[in-house]
């Protein structure tokens, strides 16, 4: 498969796309609500996707679960480009609010984990 970009070029994902969290409707309406409060923890700017922008990613879900992603840059390109995040973090995508995405993935670190359904 084929995602994203990194300086000009697509990067290449040969993984198995990995599994994803299924939340009801009402959790995720849950996660919408607490979502309006945080500001954008990453940012996609001229380096694109990056695989430590994907590390940085991975880190910020583990640490805070509910997290937002500014695309600066790559705006076309952002649903390919939040496919790629979401199979390499596991993250299930939340909302999409303009050139914004709201990412919830439960924290794989048990005394991290906040949000509670």
């Amino acid at each position: 498969m084929t995602f994203g970009l990194h300086n000009g070029n697509y990067i290449h994902n040969h993984t198995k796309p990995k599994k994803t969290l299924m939340l009801k409707e009402n959790q995720k309406k849950k996660l919408k609500t607490m979502a309006q409060n945080i500001k954008p923890k990453i940012q996609i700017g001229k380096l694109g996707l990056t695989p430590a922008t994907i590390e940085n990613i991975d880190t910020k879900l583990d640490d805070h679960e509910l997290i937002k992603i500014k695309f600066n840059e790559y705006k076309t390109e952002r649903k390919q480009i939040t496919q790629q995040i979401v199979e390499q973090t596991e993250a299930e995508i939340i909302d999409k609010i303009g050139h914004t995405i709201v990412l919830y993935r439960r924290s794989r670190i048990p005394n991290r984990r906040k949000i509670k359904f």
